[in-house]
């Protein structure tokens, strides 16, 4: 109850991020298109679900090396895995109503209908919530009647226009702040473009992820944060189990940017940046016959930290 009550009062803004590192190898766990949709939406799910506002795809130049020569198939998820499991995460993320001029049609996105939308934003709704005025939209084409305006469909029964002095191409995804006043002569709202992590940092509400790749080695130095990572939490179910309380005494005071390695057997140690604060934790209590698959890991990490993070994150 103590600690509930101390979550309740932490300001309604949130600054600090997590970021989640994933192996591509963990695309092993599945063994068909099916299965490997599944796998996606599992992860993107659990990520939209704790709030995790970045996934860096891990990627091997072995793993992927053998996995393009060692198969004749035009299977996306065969020869590029890397692009696969990108176009899968950022489609699962799209809202719904973008997503036909996002996402050509392509065969790996087959089974992708499958699965329910992401509990993200506000993309379901179709009115404007006065107290809580960010929209996802995507630039239609410039406004004929005026220069530098550019009409936006953010998903509502009317249409919003945007100033922009640098030039947008049509089919850009952008974040949009509606002003508060009724539609103009032409039916259109009232916005202006912000960033994607301001509703997240001046409202504290989580806005989706962003998805992006890179060697393991440069994980850490290529961060896309100011100053970097300066927390690195290993998730590896191959090492000592330890406490709730064990686990929290290792948290740092504070910190600004968190990213979770989830480990495998291509994902090595020397990942971790000697300037940021480093822990290593198995986030089950006993260990298994049957080793868990990465969702499970990242569910059960998830369960574990959550609350820990909402904490000690920089508001």
């Amino acid at each position: 109850m103590e600690k509930e009550s101390e979550i309740q009062s932490l300001p309604p803004t949130r600054r600090y991020t997590i970021s989640l590192a994933l192996p591509i190898s963990s695309l092993n766990v599945a063994y068909n298109l099916q299965l490997k949709t599944s796998f996606v939406w599992k992860i993107s799910r659990i990520v939209s679900l704790y709030g995790i506002d970045e996934i860096i795809l891990l990627e091997d130049p072995e793993y992927v090396q053998n996995t393009q020569v060692h198969t004749l198939s035009s299977d996306a998820y065969l020869k590029d895995p890397t692009k696969f499991l990108t176009d899968l995460l950022c489609y699962f993320e799209t809202p719904f109503f973008m997503r036909k001029e996002l996402f050509p049609l392509n065969p790996h996105l087959k089974y992708t209908s499958c699965f329910p939308l992401l509990p993200l934003r506000n993309d379901k709704a179709s009115t404007v919530n006065i107290e809580f005025p960010y929209r996802e939209g995507i630039v239609t084409h410039p406004s004929p009647q005026a220069k530098n305006k550019y009409i936006i469909n953010a998903g509502l029964s009317h249409n919003v226009i945007v100033s922009s002095p640098s030039v947008l191409a049509p089919r850009t995804r952008v974040t949009v702040r509606l002003k508060a006043q009724s539609p103009n002569e032409e039916g259109q709202l009232q916005g202006d473009i912000v960033s994607f992590s301001a509703p997240r940092e001046k409202g504290g509400h989580y806005w989706g992820y962003k998805v992006r790749s890179c060697l393991s080695s440069q994980l850490c130095k290529s961060s896309p944060y100011k100053g970097g990572y300066d927390f690195v939490v290993q998730i590896n179910s191959q090492t000592s189990a330890i406490t709730s309380k064990e686990l929290e005494a290792s948290l740092p005071s504070s910190f600004r940017h968190a990213v979770l390695v989830l480990q495998d057997n291509v994902v090595q140690k020397e990942l971790v940046d000697s300037t940021a604060k480093s822990i290593s934790f198995n986030p089950f209590p006993v260990s298994f016959l049957n080793d868990p698959i990465p969702e499970e890991i990242l569910l059960a990490a998830m369960t574990r930290l959550s609350d820990m993070l909402l904490m000690h994150g920089r508001r």
